[in-house]
């Protein structure tokens, strides 16, 4: 019961506050966004990706495994839009809106390239980042709608979690469904670093180096902080590290903070006769949470009325 009156308040008060970043100039304009594997050939469809390594194939469990999560979280009835199709890219990219590439890095790459991280993608529908000047000649920038014969992408990196206790498969579910939130049009939780510096999932991840990001003239605001956010990178980053089980004595032991009843399960798992404090099973599930969503249907399913209500959007 405490957990479902806590998940009451934590949706409640999305209504209140405004920290869930999202870019609605560059929202999908249907509901079924199409999206293919592509390799290195297709790199010339997608926006300009400046970095000199190969994009490889798909294993057939990696695409399993990306296509199992993404359809799995991303359903209309649930969140407005779903992705589909799910083949390999065709000669001309033309059976597809998005393509996937998977990149494996045979030796260290340079900082802030793309594949020297975990993922990068695109952001919203031909998502491109605009600059314009005004009269006064002060840069503002902006996410407009980019060229309309690029083609968004979504990369991944499929190397980097073969050695950490998530394993492969789960790497890669978690890293794909942070990739195609920015696709959909949501940003990382730490654009008001503010808020981020506060939470206690950064506060326990003190080698993850935070950097201020751009908050655009476009960029809109939806919901409270969400410390359990798919595009938080503090709880992504120790889900990563510490894998989705856990032995402890109570929630406030595990090696993140858990604060989204819909993310986790736990069972009691020693006997009760134990003068010890029991233990219990601590499950975390690879997901959207409750707020993810929200966002997501402020996005693509509530009307505009409802809009400037619920999702705080600018009139």
């Amino acid at each position: 019961m405490k957990s479902l009156i806590g998940a009451a308040i934590l949706l409640s008060s999305a209504f209140a506050l405004a920290d869930i970043p999202v870019e609605s100039r560059v929202a999908w304009s249907k509901k079924s966004i199409r999206v293919c594997f592509g390799n290195n050939q297709h790199r010339n469809a997608t926006f300009a990706i400046h970095d000199n390594s190969d994009f490889v194939e798909y294993s057939k469990d990696q695409k399993k495994w990306i296509k199992e999560i993404i359809t799995q979280e991303y359903k209309v009835s649930e969140v407005g839009i779903e992705f589909v199709g799910w083949q390999n890219c065709d000669a001309k990219v033309s059976n597809t809106d998005v393509v996937i590439l998977r990149t494996e890095p045979q030796a260290p790459e340079t900082e802030g390239s793309y594949t020297e991280r975990g993922g990068r993608a695109t952001i919203g529908e031909r998502g491109n980042s605009m600059s314009t000047t005004n009269a006064s000649n002060v840069t503002i920038h902006s996410y407009e709608k980019g060229d309309p014969n690029y083609l968004n992408f979504v990369i991944l990196n499929t190397r980097m979690g073969s050695e950490k206790k998530i394993g492969a498969e789960n790497y890669i579910k978690i890293t794909a469904l942070h990739e195609f939130g920015h696709t959909a049009g949501l940003r990382h939780q730490h654009v008001k670093l503010k808020e981020a510096m506060l939470d206690e999932n950064c506060k326990r991840r003190k080698d993850l180096k935070l950097s201020q990001e751009d908050i655009f003239a476009s960029t809109v605001f939806t919901g409270p902080y969400d410390s359990n956010s798919i595009m938080n990178y503090c709880y992504f980053n120790l889900v990563v590290d510490h894998g989705l089980s856990f032995k402890e004595k109570s929630l406030s032991g595990t090696p993140m903070v858990l604060t989204d009843p819909t993310l986790y399960t736990t069972k009691a798992i020693d006997p009760a006769w134990l003068s010890k404090k029991p233990r219990v099973q601590i499950d975390v599930r690879i997901g959207f949470s409750a707020l993810d969503k929200h966002a997501l249907k402020c996005l693509y399913v509530f009307d505009e009325e409802t809009k400037k209500d619920r999702c705080n959007y600018p009139q």
